[in-house]
């Protein structure tokens, strides 16, 4: 089905990203953008700016604030290596969205977010990408796929989780046969990046059949090989929300051999999230190691002979009171048996 643009109301937000190039030279063509589409946040891959010059994006709208972190090899004694500096990620947003906006720094130089709170207990929380390039090895790019899953996984539990931005790599295509999704070969990069989005039910929307606009986002220097790398992720429970998606046809203005992808999503489908009792995830890697039954039997016996059971019953509180300790014997015995995740610093925002 091919989306058509559709004129933004005020419950719409509209998103997009691009790999730019260099924020210097990519200045003007993403300026007409933000008028253009009315864009409320953008996400910027490699815009090259060095550690004090950040505050650059901020210059480029009179109506929008960033938030971004340069290339972690970027410093002042590194000028004469790289003088027209290199990656870095970060994300732009209207001065006037109505909503709260907080920035999500994290201790990493290819992921940047913001939580946006729509409203009491309903967030959106938007993370910039760019994922390492080809010349990297496999295992580099491996271990941000890790980081891309501990993200989803920690920030999913009380909001709605987008990731945008250029991640080096296409998504590979699948079919259905006997209920079963069956993912098309491709190269190892595509098949980690493809089983991560497929396990945490993102959906890229530029590449779904709601996209509209060229069906790539990266051309080669010499305009011979094109492939789309860049993509827009989105919970695919929650694809009602998206209004349309369009990837831009070229530009004059466009330096980059990128092109942005956009697309608008109507928060007032964002439901509210159910407040659920915060608890560590299990580590399944670690369950084998340990006879977990055993385990959790054992301390169990140790935890209900802490009870008393109550010679008699005077009225219902008391069947509550004793059902309360029971249910905690079975808490404890169980935080101690059954092993969990580590806590990962670099999901905690600064």
């Amino acid at each position: 089905m091919v989306s058509t643009i559709k004129k933004k109301s005020s419950d719409t937000l509209s998103l997009m990203c691009w790999n730019m190039r260099g924020a210097i030279t990519g200045a003007p063509y993403l300026s007409h953008c933000l008028q253009k589409w009315d864009i409320d946040v953008c996400a910027l891959s490699e815009h090259w700016l060095y550690p004090n010059n950040l505050n650059y994006l901020n210059t480029i709208s009179p109506n929008y604030s960033s938030c971004a972190v340069a290339d972690a090899v970027l410093h002042e004694y590194n000028y004469n290596t790289w003088r027209r500096g290199k990656g870095g990620v970060g994300i732009m947003f209207k001065k006037a969205l109505p909503e709260v906006v907080r920035p999500i720094e994290l201790d990493d130089d290819r992921f940047i977010g913001v939580s946006i709170e729509i409203s009491r207990n309903r967030f959106l929380t938007i993370f910039c990408v760019y994922l390492p390039p080809v010349n990297y090895e496999t295992k580099v790019f491996t271990d941000y796929i890790a980081k891309l899953n501990d993200l989803h996984d920690y920030y999913s539990t009380f909001s709605t989780v987008c990731f945008m931005g250029d991640f080096n790599s296409s998504i590979n295509a699948s079919y259905t046969s006997d209920g079963n999704t069956i993912m098309v070969p491709t190269d190892s990069r595509s098949n980690k990046l493809s089983h991560c989005v497929s396990g945490c039910n993102l959906e890229s929307l530029n590449k779904s059949n709601i996209a509209d606009g060229p069906d790539f986002t990266y051309v080669s220097g010499c305009g011979k090989f094109s492939s789309l790398i860049d993509h827009c992720l989105w919970p695919n429970s929650k694809l009602d929300m998206v209004d349309y998606c369009k990837i831009l046809d070229d530009h004059e203005l466009n330096t980059s051999d990128h092109l942005p992808v956009i697309f608008n999503v109507n928060i007032t489908l964002l439901c509210p999230e159910t407040v659920t009792i915060e608890r560590a995830k299990l580590s399944w890697k670690d369950v084998g190691q340990v006879n977990v039954k055993e385990c959790y039997a054992y301390n169990l016996a140790i935890e209900l002979d802490k009870v008393d059971s109550p010679s008699t019953v005077k009225c219902t509180s008391d069947i509550d009171a004793y059902y309360n300790k029971l249910i905690s014997c079975v808490q404890k015995a169980g935080n101690i048996s059954v092993p969990v995740k580590q806590f990962k610093p670099y999901l905690k925002h600064k």
